[in-house]
């Protein structure tokens, strides 16, 4: 479901920088490890944000995505008469 979920989100404009699941099973034992991993996980999250981290390949798929859509909406201008409109403003 994360797999799918970050590329969805990349192909619609997103970043994904990463996933995490830590399994619980009702074995209280692994929630202190589940906790420092979601710690550290989240302190990864914030430096890859604040550095701005881009990963060449998202953007590569994302600007394919872009450019079909934005053809497809050109192909289908009569139908689609605003969104025509935004991305000729853009070109």
């Amino acid at each position: 479901m994360v797999y799918y979920r970050n590329r969805f989100a990349i192909k619609y404009g997103a970043m994904a920088i990463g996933s995490a699941g830590a399994p619980f099973l009702g074995n209280t034992s692994s929630i202190e490890p589940a906790l420092k991993l979601a710690h550290d996980l989240w302190i990864d999250l914030v430096m890859e944000i604040n550095e701005k981290h881009v990963i060449p390949e998202q953007v590569a798929e994302r600007d394919r995505s872009m450019a079909y859509f934005a053809d497809l909406i050109k192909k289908l201008s009569g139908q689609w008469v605003f969104d025509h409109r935004y991305y000729a403003e853009k070109d």
